[in-house]
């Protein structure tokens, strides 16, 4: 009976919204989008810099325009310096609590809309991740697509940095969605 219950909300979802799968976001601790390293450590109170990327899908179309999310800071870690992409031609909001940045046109390729300073202030292991914006009105990290009307897509998955931790700790820095069909799936699971 949940299973049947699954499928029906499944279905509902997705037949009531046009959300799509776009690109990957990330979030790494340094330069290089391709890191496996995603965990930092050090003498507290040390600084790191953090890099926001979209990277495209070879699963879905993602060439895109905006994206919409925000960052989650955990209590240790004080924000710091901010260096938008001089690409970036809208930046409406902020990072606490939700930002659209878009490029003049559109990208199918690695890009960079910003990094980072952030500062750690004590040594407990924490997440900086990735979130949706907090407008409800945005259903998840979201992307727009560059067609006539800017559809919506949600991201595929996106990374996380895990502050205060060494490998193996961080190897799960990979995340899903909030709403992903995992989570929705473990809300019904026997």
């Amino acid at each position: 009976m949940k299973r049947m219950f699954l499928i029906l909300v499944v279905g509902l979802i997705t037949a009531s919204t046009s959300y799509a799968l776009g690109p990957n976001v990330l979030l790494v601790p340094e330069e290089d989008p391709w890191t496996w390293d995603r965990c930092v450590t050090g003498l507290v109170p040390y600084q790191v810099e953090i890099w926001f990327y979209t990277v495209p899908s070879s699963w879905w179309p993602s060439q895109h325009i905006c994206v919409e999310f925000r960052i989650g800071y955990p209590p240790n870690v004080t924000p710091g310096a901010l260096t938008i992409n001089p690409l970036v031609s809208v930046w409406d909001g902020d990072l606490e609590t939700g930002v659209m940045a878009c490029f003049p046109d559109c990208v199918n390729s690695i890009v960079w809309y910003f990094h980072q300073t952030i500062w750690v202030n004590d040594p407990t292991p924490a997440w900086v991740e990735i979130r949706k914006h907090l407008d409800p009105g945005i259903p998840c990290i979201q992307t727009r697509r560059c067609d006539p009307g800017n559809t919506p897509t949600c991201a595929i998955y996106y990374c996380k940095v895990g502050i205060n931790m060494e490998p193996p700790q961080c190897w799960g820095a990979i995340s899903t969605e909030e709403s992903s069909w995992g989570a929705i799936k473990s809300m019904y699971s026997d």
